[in-house]
């Protein structure tokens, strides 16, 4: 091969190189993209929350599938405006989610999927571990538990530590244990809660004592028949059993 034959095949090879890298780097640019900032179950329901973003839709919210250990579990459309994540990508619209599914065991791993507009082909852009916070109603019998060993006493209108009276003890357990944020009396928190029978209460659930139709006295269930409860000036915080045929059970939680 003559010296210029090898130097015009040299150029080509080149060009051809620089031609695949500059179409590697667009192809990967082009590829949609994405992170999960959460996945938390707690009891049957997971949430998760991210961002998605396909360059080709710069403006456009995208559809993503998501997939639980492996499995195809739901799809999900990118419906949130955030505006730290439209700052990193140079873009605008509404990139970001937050959604709740609905599942039967416990999950592991989370992986979210994104169809490309331009390969029309399913992209995984980010995966992560589920996490498995205590159950609710672990945190609140915890809680609950915690006061009760304080010897916390009763006290008239209390909702601190230096003193509860009955619905202000729930509403503080609740509270602490990231369940919900319960009104102050018992008649207003049992106006607030959705109402179960006996049969389906669990520990961690309220327990209303009523009298004309409206709850004078509320507690924190314990499952098999028993309660806590700030009861009395004299009894204090009390361990002890549901006292009453003339009761109500509520949930916030399940």
């Amino acid at each position: 091969m003559s010296k210029r034959a090898a130097l015009a095949l040299g150029a080509a090879l080149a060009t051809l190189a620089s031609m695949l890298v500059f179409a590697s780097s667009a192809s990967a640019a082009a590829a949609p993209r994405g992170a999960l900032a959460s996945a938390t179950q707690y009891g049957t329901t997971i949430t998760i929350t991210g961002w998605a973003y396909d360059p080709a839709r710069r403006s456009s919210s995208v559809r993503m599938a998501v997939y639980l250990d492996g499995k195809y579990a739901a799809k999900r459309v990118t419906t949130r405006f955030n505006r730290n994540v439209n700052r990193a990508l140079h873009v605008s619209g509404r990139h970001s989610f937050r959604s709740v599914l609905h599942v039967s065991r416990s999950a592991h791993t989370v992986l979210i999927r994104v169809r490309s507009k331009t390969t029309d082909r399913w992209v995984s852009v980010a995966t992560a571990q589920v996490r498995h916070p205590a159950a609710t109603g672990t945190r609140i019998i915890t809680a609950a538990r915690k006061y009760y060993r304080a010897r916390v006493p009763y006290v008239e209108g209390g909702s601190t530590p230096r003193g509860f009276d009955c619905s202000g003890y729930t509403q503080y357990v609740y509270r602490e244990a990231r369940v919900s944020k319960l009104p102050r009396t018992a008649e207003q928190q049992r106006r607030s809660v959705r109402h179960i029978s006996r049969a389906n209460a669990r520990p961690g659930d309220l327990v209303f004592y009523l009298s004309g139709g409206s709850a004078f006295h509320v507690a924190i269930y314990a499952g098999h028949g028993m309660q806590y409860a700030e009861a009395t000036v004299q009894d204090g915080l009390r361990y002890q059993p549901v006292w009453s045929s003339a009761v109500q059970y509520g949930t916030t939680w399940h």
